[in-house]
């Protein structure tokens, strides 16, 4: 049996000069440091899933995701690493050949079956059982994942003792995982690339113990709809890239970061508070988006 990986992030600290010409102090906790391929909060949320399906001798994993999906190529590598099977429900309208993220699946071994966008919970669940799978939901949110989380947001605690914390948010995993080891006096920026009252709900079902009035929910960074993007989104990834050495994703961090601009701005954030910004990682998905939008730009660091 593999053992997984014991690896650290580090933290960055940056000078940040906002769009207004701000100077403000920014730290980074540079999880997409971890891994090549199962980068930011993958690694995190698949670290004890994957333990946990070893305890439990089963010998693959079925999970599910979007035709691009970072959690799905992440799974793909860690279970290829690990030496366990892999099954990916796609939600799709199709298994696009020459798709980069699906492509490189394969290539890790993962079989992927198009499940459609109409695909129900509970029909996963009837999959799984049928093939004696351990089944990881869509983002790897659960139980795992948050304690995986956890020991990003401790880690970093430890080492800076921040006051503030900025998060992007998809399946609202990596938030909740932050939110059951922050100490009460932590703020919570949560830029969400949907809709907040989902994460909001989700928070409240889950039973997490915290003040909701602490977090700033930043909801219309998404521009609309998951996914979507205009040309400061790239403008933006490409100059903090070329100003700071940092590589930020094109659905979630780099929009993060754009809030967190705007707000500084505004006056939003104090200059008196210590501010930790956790990259999630999702840097493969500038495949997917070259590969859809071949005509555009991309950032300067896509062709290095």
């Amino acid at each position: 049996m593999k053992e997984w990986p014991d690896r650290e992030s580090p933290i960055q600290k940056v000078d940040y000069a906002t769009t207004s010409g701000k100077k403000f102090d920014l730290f980074f906790k540079r999880d997409d440091l971890l891994d090549e391929h199962v980068c930011g909060n993958k690694w995190r949320k698949l670290k004890y899933n994957i333990l946990n399906c070893q305890k439990e001798g089963i010998g693959r994993i079925m999970t599910i995701g979007g035709a691009f999906s970072n959690h799905l190529s992440a799974t793909a590598a860690a279970c290829h690493a690990m030496g366990i099977g892999s099954i990916g429900l796609v939600q799709s309208h199709s298994l696009d050949p020459d798709n980069p993220t699906l492509s490189f699946c394969r290539s890790k071994g993962m079989k992927l079956i198009n499940v459609g966008r109409k695909w129900r919970k509970q029909d996963s669940l009837n999959l799984v059982r049928d093939l004696g799978a351990y089944w990881i939901p869509e983002g790897g949110s659960n139980e795992y994942g948050f304690r995986g989380v956890g020991e990003s947001i401790s880690s970093a605690m430890e080492d800076i003792g921040f006051d503030t914390l900025v998060v992007s948010v998809g399946s609202g995993g990596t938030l909740i995982g932050a939110l059951e080891v922050l100490p009460d006096e932590c703020d919570v920026i949560a830029v969400s690339s949907f809709s907040e009252s989902s994460i909001r709900n989700k928070i409240e079902e889950l039973g997490i113990s915290t003040d909701l009035d602490r977090i700033v929910f930043k909801d219309q960074s998404h521009l609309g709809r998951f996914g979507r993007y205009n040309e400061d989104v790239i403008r933006f990834a490409d100059d903090f890239y070329r100003k700071y050495g940092i590589p930020l994703d094109p659905v979630y961090t780099t929009k993060t970061m754009m809030a967190v601009d705007d707000m500084i701005n505004r006056g939003d954030i104090s200059n008196q508070s210590k501010v930790l910004f956790l990259h999630t990682g999702g840097l493969q998905g500038w495949k997917g988006f070259a590969y859809l939008h071949s005509q555009k730009r991309m950032p300067g660091f896509i062709s290095n």
